[in-house]
Formats: C-alpha cells, sequence, structure tokens
C-alpha cells in the first residue's frame, strides 16, 4: 500500500522541527537547558553522600569551578581530632572559594549510626559540612586503602591531585596555590603552623577481627596477662586480621 506523498511531507517535518528543538532549543529558551551538573570524571559525585551530620548538605553544583578538599576520618582514630580541626579551618578561611568536606568513615558497626559523627561535630564546634559515609560508597572512589585520617583535594574543574603522604601544611599550601590561580587571585590570611598528626597502631581485639591467638576471644575492658614472645600471639596469624576499610 502506498502512503500518501501529504503524509509523509507531513512526518519528514516533524522529524525536522523535533531536530532542530533538540539543537538549537536549548540555546534559546532556558527552561529546554539542562541544568542538572555532572560531576568532573576524576571527583566523584556528591550523590553518593545521603546522611550530612552537620554544616548542611551540599551538591554538586556547590563544587562547580572551585577546588575541594575531602577528609576522611574515623572517630575511633587519635589523629581524626586534629584532622578535623584542621579542615574547619581550611572551611572557615577558604570557604566559599573552595569546598572542605569531613567525611566520617566508620570502622566498626556501632560507628555507622549517623549520631556517632554528629556528636564529634558537635563537640569539636564543627561548622563544614560533614556526612557519614557507612556504605563506603565514597571513600571507596576518593582514596586507596590506607587507614584514616586520609585526604582527597581536587582541581577547580576537578582532576584529582596527589597528596597521599602530604602533611597538614603541605594540603594547606596546596589549597592556597589553587586559590591563587583563581580570577581575580585569592590571597588567605596567613596562618600559625599546622601540627603532625599523630601516629597510632592499630590492634586489633575479638573473634570477629582476630581468629586466632591470646587476643581472639577477649572482651573489651578485660586486661588479661600473658606473655607475648612473638608476633602472632599478639595480633593473630600473618594475613589473618582484617584491615582497615579503606
Amino acid at each position: 500500500m502506498r502512503v500518501p506523498s501529504p503524509v509523509i511531507a507531513v512526518a519528514a517535518l516533524v522529524v525536522v522541527v523535533a531536530g532542530l528543538i533538540l539543537i538549537v532549543g536549548p540555546s534559546v529558551l532556558p527552561g529546554l537547558r539542562d541544568t542538572a551538573v555532572r560531576p568532573a570524571a576524576d571527583r566523584p559525585s556528591l550523590a553518593l553522600l545521603t546522611q550530612w551530620v552537620s554544616g548542611g548538605a551540599l551538591s554538586d553544583s556547590d563544587l562547580v569551578g572551585k577546588p575541594s578538599v575531602f577528609v576522611l576520618v574515623d572517630d575511633t582514630e587519635a589523629a581524626a581530632e586534629p584532622a578535623l580541626l584542621a579542615a574547619e579551618r581550611w572551611h572557615r578561611a577558604f570557604s566559599p572559594h573552595a569546598r572542605v568536606i569531613a567525611v566520617h568513615v566508620p570502622s566498626y558497626a556501632f560507628a555507622v549510626d549517623s549520631g556517632v559523627p554528629a556528636r564529634l561535630a558537635r563537640r569539636l564546634g564543627l561548622t563544614l559540612p560533614m556526612a557519614s559515609d557507612a556504605g563506603l560508597r565514597m571513600s571507596a572512589r576518593l582514596v586507596a586503602r590506607r587507614d584514616a585520617p586520609a585526604f582527597a583535594l581536587f582541581e577547580a574543574g576537578g582532576e584529582a591531585v596527589d597528596v597521599a603522604d602530604a602533611t597538614l601544611a603541605e594540603i594547606e599550601l596546596s589549597i592556597r596555590e589553587r586559590l591563587s590561580r583563581i580570577e581575580p587571585p585569592i590571597t588567605p590570611t596567613p596562618f600559625m603552623p599546622l601540627p603532625s598528626l599523630p601516629l597510632s597502631h592499630r590492634i586489633e581485639l575479638g573473634a570477629g577481627r582476630v581468629p586466632k591467638g591470646p587476643l581472639a576471644k577477649r572482651e573489651a575492658g578485660e586486661e588479661p596477662m600473658f606473655s607475648a614472645q612473638f608476633r602472632y600471639q599478639e595480633q593473630g596469624l600473618p594475613g589473618a586480621v582484617p584491615g582497615h576499610p579503606l
């Protein structure tokens, strides 16, 4: 059956008009523009963080054109507090030209509750945005496997900057360098020197962490007496102790 020529002409016109709307429309009609901000290739989307515990929730649009630094902390680590206080200092000095975001990475089941980092934020008087990453969705994309605190710095365009082994002072200097490239350049007021983060040595306890050895079945708070002549007697068999989730 032949299709009448007028029908073919109308169909072709509809296709042409639809194509013009898709191509030209967004530049002419603001309502047709795609306002969603797509995250940069290196910097993960903030949509991965759903539990904000202080400072208010941020979205990817808040990071556009701004350097950003993520501070990943574990509340059970001694270095968590000084790392958060340094992050708070950066937030107060550099915002809104740069974004500083704290991410709580729980090591234990009890810390999955968002109330744990919320209480920590209140105790330290934090005002920077802080979120709980109980599912490790964000932390798994930000840093390599290593103990918290850890830092992830991104350029204004979202490209990652290597700060894996940097000190607090070096990270602050990196942020300042990136702010100096903004038009007009931002030159923050100098600070007092930052302290070094305290070093800690993690020893896992309990059957869920140490399958063998004299500490395998001990409860928290016990003070067992034993003689540890070899390392495996204290920490379990080599390779049998699960590491930190980072």
